[in-house]
């Protein structure tokens, strides 16, 4: 075990870290500097056994380059360089900010498990993003090839966000999701099975929707034009919002509440 213990640490050159625990205690600070390397290469943990927690400012280049499972960071990871993560699972459970790229490569995911913001001009893109816990709030370009996965806590993809690209599907459960980006949304398949989906904005579903539970909401309109699964036992509640079917609903289970002036249209040629 490594314990840095209310010092400051810089990396200018080439870090590896192949092996046993970081920790930053007492608010210990460790950066690695613009032009530095700092590689993972195994399923290790940067955190902290003695408050105040401390902090790891990335300016260079920090990569995952080994490990299949998850490296994490208990710790704030504030990134103004390049965050690559070509295996495994980077899981960032100690908040911080994204203020420049990070890369997901092949198969990687990218875990959001507390507070953190990705702020206009940073980049996200490649792999799996998944938001497990925390405010999450999203203002950066997002161009993910893997998927969108929202399963706790909150995300709101602000007017500064631009979204290239969710992956092949977006799926939300017992989490918040908030879209307000101030344009017309473009999502592929969606799986919602909890919790809320807000949105002013309109929403169009390419793929099938399958909605087995939870609240949409917001003043735009959401169109399925790739077909709308209504299943589970789960309730749906459409609050103050429409929501048009433009090719075929099958409805199998739950029930399904239209609140505040909530609007369901089956349009010509449709069938529910």
């Amino acid at each position: 075990t490594k314990l840095l213990d209310g010092r400051v640490l810089d990396n200018v050159g080439a870090t590896i870290w192949s092996g046993g625990w970081l920790y930053l205690n007492r608010s210990a600070v460790f950066t690695n500097r613009v032009g530095a390397t700092f590689d993972v290469r195994f399923d290790g943990s940067v955190s902290y056994n003695v408050s105040p927690v401390g902090v790891f400012n990335n300016q260079g280049s920090l990569v995952k380059s080994a490990g299949s499972g998850a490296t994490s960071f208990d710790a704030a990871l504030n990134n103004s360089g390049s965050v690559t993560v070509s295996s495994g699972t980077l899981k960032l459970s100690g908040g911080g900010a994204n203020n420049g790229s990070m890369l997901l490569q092949g198969s990687s995911q990218l875990e959001f498990n507390s507070d953190y913001s990705l702020n206009a001009g940073s980049t996200l893109s490649g792999g799996t993003v998944r938001f497990s816990s925390g405010t999450v709030l999203v203002n950066g370009r997002y161009e993910v090839s893997g998927a969108t996965l929202v399963t706790g806590g909150t995300v709101t993809f602000g007017s500064n966000a631009n979204v290239v690209n969710w992956g092949s599907r977006v799926e939300i459960g017992s989490a918040t999701v908030n879209l307000n980006l101030g344009k017309a949304v473009i999502l592929p398949n969606l799986l919602f099975t909890g919790n809320s989906l807000s949105s002013s904005d309109s929403i169009t579903v390419t793929g099938v929707m399958t909605w087995s539970g939870g609240t949409l909401s917001g003043s735009g309109t959401t169109v399925a034009l790739g077909g709308l699964v209504l299943n589970t036992s789960g309730t749906k509640l459409l609050d103050g919002r429409k929501l048009d079917n433009v090719s075929t609903t099958i409805w199998s289970g739950g029930s399904l509440y239209l609140n505040r002036s909530a609007v369901f249209t089956n349009r010509v040629g449709a069938t529910f």
